[in-house]
Protein backbone atom coordinates (compact mmCIF):
# COMPACT_ATOMS: atom_id res chain seq x y z
CA UNK A 1 0.00 0.00 0.00
CA UNK A 2 1.30 3.79 -0.92
CA UNK A 3 1.49 5.69 2.10
CA UNK A 4 0.74 8.79 -0.13
CA UNK A 5 -2.41 7.87 -0.85
CA UNK A 6 -3.62 7.55 2.80
CA UNK A 7 -3.50 10.03 6.11
CA UNK A 8 -0.33 9.24 7.93
CA UNK A 9 -0.46 9.46 11.60
CA UNK A 10 2.91 9.19 13.30
CA UNK A 11 3.03 6.11 15.60
CA UNK A 12 5.61 4.30 18.26
CA UNK A 13 6.93 2.68 14.99
CA UNK A 14 7.18 6.29 12.92
CA UNK A 15 9.04 7.85 16.30
CA UNK A 16 11.74 4.94 16.40
CA UNK A 17 12.39 5.07 12.18
CA UNK A 18 12.56 8.92 12.60
CA UNK A 19 15.35 8.43 14.77
CA UNK A 20 17.42 5.77 13.50
CA UNK A 21 17.01 7.32 10.34
CA UNK A 22 19.29 10.05 11.89
CA UNK A 23 21.38 8.30 14.28
CA UNK A 24 22.33 5.38 12.32
CA UNK A 25 23.91 6.86 9.41
CA UNK A 26 25.77 4.09 8.69
CA UNK A 27 22.99 1.88 8.46
CA UNK A 28 20.88 1.51 4.65
CA UNK A 29 17.25 3.40 5.04
CA UNK A 30 15.57 0.17 3.87
CA UNK A 31 17.67 -2.06 6.65
CA UNK A 32 16.04 0.49 9.52
CA UNK A 33 12.31 0.23 7.63
CA UNK A 34 12.96 -4.01 8.01
CA UNK A 35 14.23 -3.71 11.54
CA UNK A 36 11.56 -1.29 12.95
CA UNK A 37 8.55 -2.26 10.91
CA UNK A 38 9.31 -6.35 11.25
CA UNK A 39 8.78 -7.10 7.94
CA UNK A 40 9.73 -10.46 6.87
CA UNK A 41 10.44 -12.09 3.68
CA UNK A 42 10.36 -8.91 1.38
CA UNK A 43 12.90 -8.34 -0.51
CA UNK A 44 15.23 -5.10 -0.97
CA UNK A 45 13.56 -3.72 -3.97
CA UNK A 46 10.42 -3.62 -2.21
CA UNK A 47 11.77 -2.76 0.99
CA UNK A 48 13.60 0.43 0.29
CA UNK A 49 10.67 1.48 -2.09
CA UNK A 50 8.51 1.78 1.16
CA UNK A 51 10.90 3.56 3.06
CA UNK A 52 11.22 5.85 0.55
CA UNK A 53 7.59 6.14 0.31
CA UNK A 54 7.23 6.85 4.17
CA UNK A 55 10.59 9.18 3.91
CA UNK A 56 8.75 11.05 1.45
CA UNK A 57 4.82 10.83 2.92
CA UNK A 58 4.26 14.77 4.13
CA UNK A 59 3.61 14.14 7.84
CA UNK A 60 6.68 11.78 7.79
CA UNK A 61 8.71 14.22 6.31
CA UNK A 62 7.22 17.22 8.68
CA UNK A 63 8.06 14.70 11.89
CA UNK A 64 11.65 13.90 10.43
CA UNK A 65 12.26 18.01 10.02
CA UNK A 66 10.50 18.25 13.96
CA UNK A 67 12.96 15.43 15.46
CA UNK A 68 16.11 17.33 13.31
CA UNK A 69 15.19 20.51 15.15
CA UNK A 70 15.38 19.13 18.33
CA UNK A 71 18.21 17.06 18.18
CA UNK A 72 20.08 20.34 17.07
CA UNK A 73 18.09 22.14 19.91
CA UNK A 74 19.04 19.66 22.43
CA UNK A 75 22.55 19.74 21.32
CA UNK A 76 22.32 23.01 20.28
CA UNK A 77 24.63 22.67 17.81
CA UNK A 78 25.64 25.41 15.42
CA UNK A 79 28.68 25.27 12.48
CA UNK A 80 29.87 28.49 14.44
CA UNK A 81 29.94 26.43 17.96
CA UNK A 82 31.45 23.43 15.91
CA UNK A 83 34.46 25.64 14.65
CA UNK A 84 35.13 27.09 18.09
CA UNK A 85 35.16 23.59 19.70
CA UNK A 86 37.56 22.12 16.60
CA UNK A 87 39.58 24.77 17.12
CA UNK A 88 40.24 24.48 20.74
CA UNK A 89 40.94 20.65 20.31
CA UNK A 90 43.74 21.88 17.03
CA UNK A 91 44.97 24.01 20.01
CA UNK A 92 44.92 21.35 22.77
CA UNK A 93 46.45 19.06 19.93
CA UNK A 94 49.15 21.58 19.19
CA UNK A 95 49.99 21.98 22.76
CA UNK A 96 50.26 18.44 23.64
CA UNK A 97 47.69 19.10 26.66
CA UNK A 98 45.45 16.36 25.83
CA UNK A 99 46.40 12.87 24.56
CA UNK A 100 43.27 11.86 23.02
CA UNK A 101 42.25 15.11 20.62
CA UNK A 102 41.42 12.35 18.05
CA UNK A 103 38.65 11.04 20.18
CA UNK A 104 37.35 14.34 20.47
CA UNK A 105 37.23 15.52 16.74
CA UNK A 106 34.94 12.13 16.43
CA UNK A 107 32.67 13.41 19.20
CA UNK A 108 32.44 17.05 17.60
CA UNK A 109 31.83 15.36 14.32
CA UNK A 110 28.99 13.07 15.32
CA UNK A 111 27.10 16.37 16.74
CA UNK A 112 27.48 17.34 13.82
CA UNK A 113 26.20 14.80 11.58
CA UNK A 114 23.36 14.19 14.32
CA UNK A 115 22.26 17.78 13.87
CA UNK A 116 22.38 17.65 10.18
CA UNK A 117 25.56 20.04 9.31
CA UNK A 118 27.89 17.46 8.28
CA UNK A 119 29.15 19.33 5.50
CA UNK A 120 32.78 19.43 3.00
CA UNK A 121 33.88 23.46 3.33
CA UNK A 122 35.04 24.07 -0.16
CA UNK A 123 36.94 27.56 -0.55
CA UNK A 124 37.60 29.01 -3.90
CA UNK A 125 39.54 32.06 -4.22
CA UNK A 126 38.70 34.64 -6.67
CA UNK A 127 41.14 36.94 -8.12
CA UNK A 128 39.67 39.94 -5.95
CA UNK A 129 41.28 37.70 -2.99
CA UNK A 130 38.47 36.98 -1.16
CA UNK A 131 37.25 33.22 -0.88
CA UNK A 132 34.04 32.21 -1.89
CA UNK A 133 32.97 29.37 0.09
CA UNK A 134 30.95 26.18 -1.54
CA UNK A 135 28.83 24.14 0.69
CA UNK A 136 29.08 20.46 -0.46
CA UNK A 137 27.30 17.61 1.21
CA UNK A 138 29.75 15.00 2.60
CA UNK A 139 27.62 11.91 2.54
CA UNK A 140 28.84 8.74 0.80
CA UNK A 141 26.57 6.36 -0.53
CA UNK A 142 26.20 3.12 1.59
CA UNK A 143 27.17 -0.32 0.00
CA UNK A 144 24.22 -2.28 0.60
Amino acid sequence: MRHESRTLKINRRHEEYARRLLADTGTPEWQIYKEVFGTRGDNVTSLKVAASQLKHHPNFAAYLDTVRAEIGERFMVTIEGQIAKLEDVLEAAMSGERKQCGAAVQAIMAQAKLAGIDRVVEAVVESSGSPIITFVRACKPVAE
